[in-house]
C-alpha cells in the first residue's frame, strides 16, 4: 500500500501544469506540450480537473520507459494531489482520470505518488502548459531548454486523450444495454446487434487492437 513504501527516493519524478487551454509535462530532461482537444475543451471543467488530466497524460507518455519504478507527480494544485493519493472523487471527469491511472499502474506495475510544489517553483511546467498562449513564453522556454540540453517529444494528434471519448461511450454503452435485457433473447433484433458491435468496437479502440479481420 502506498503509505508503507518508502518515497525519499522515488526513480522518476514528473513536473506537469495545466492551463484552461492546454497542458505540460517534463521528466529528465524530456518535455512535452499539448492544447487540449476540442471535446475537452467543450466541457469547460475545473482547472482542478484538467490538472489531474495533465497528471495521466504525463504517465502516458512516459509509460513505457517506467516500468516497474516508483514515479512521483509534482503538481503546483493541491487538490490534484489529494486526489490522487487518495484515488477517490466525486467528479466524473476526475473518476475517468483515476480509472486511466489505475490501468496504467497496473499495465506497467508502477506507484504513482503526488506531490505538491509552489506555483514559481512549477515555473518550468508551467511555461510548457502555456506554451500556445503566448509567442514570448515559448522563446524563453526554448532558450533554458538549448542552455539545459532538454529535448521535445512529439505526441501523435489527439491519441493521448482518445480513451476519454471511449470513457463517455461505455458510459452511454451501459445504459443501451440496461434498455436490451427485456429482449435479451431475441438476438437478432435492430437494438441488440448494435449493442453487440459497439461494445466489440469499443474494446478494439481502448486495447488498440484492429476490429477487422475478426479472428475466431
Amino acid at each position: 500500500m502506498m503509505f508503507l513504501i518508502d518515497w525519499s527516493s522515488p526513480d522518476c519524478v514528473l513536473f506537469c501544469d495545466s492551463t484552461l487551454v492546454g497542458c505540460g509535462g517534463i521528466c529528465n530532461g524530456r518535455y512535452f506540450h499539448t492544447v487540449f482537444p476540442a471535446f475537452i475543451r467543450r466541457k469547460q471543467l475545473h482547472i482542478n480537473a484538467l490538472e489531474l488530466l495533465c497528471g495521466m497524460e504525463c504517465l502516458k507518455v512516459w509509460a513505457s520507459v517506467l516500468d516497474g519504478s516508483k514515479i512521483v507527480i509534482y503538481y503546483d494544485n493541491s487538490s490534484s494531489v489529494t486526489v490522487l493519493n487518495s484515488g477517490a472523487c466525486r467528479n466524473a471527469f476526475m473518476q475517468s482520470c483515476l480509472r486511466e491511472i489505475c490501468f496504467l499502474t497496473a499495465s506497467h506495475e508502477f506507484q504513482v505518488k503526488g506531490r505538491h510544489l509552489s506555483g514559481e517553483a512549477n515555473r518550468v511546467a508551467d511555461m510548457l502548459s502555456r506554451w500556445d498562449m503566448d509567442p514570448g513564453i515559448s522563446t524563453e522556454f526554448l532558450k533554458q531548454a538549448r542552455i539545459n540540453s532538454w529535448t521535445e517529444i512529439e505526441l501523435l494528434g489527439d491519441f493521448l486523450f482518445i480513451l476519454f471519448i471511449v470513457d463517455t461511450q461505455l458510459r452511454k454503452l451501459q445504459k443501451d444495454t440496461e434498455l436490451c435485457k427485456k429482449s435479451a433473447f431475441a438476438e437478432g433484433t435492430y437494438k441488440n446487434l448494435k449493442v453487440q458491435f459497439v461494445s466489440y468496437f469499443l474494446f478494439c479502440t481502448y486495447f488498440n487492437m484492429s476490429p477487422l479481420p475478426i479472428l475466431l
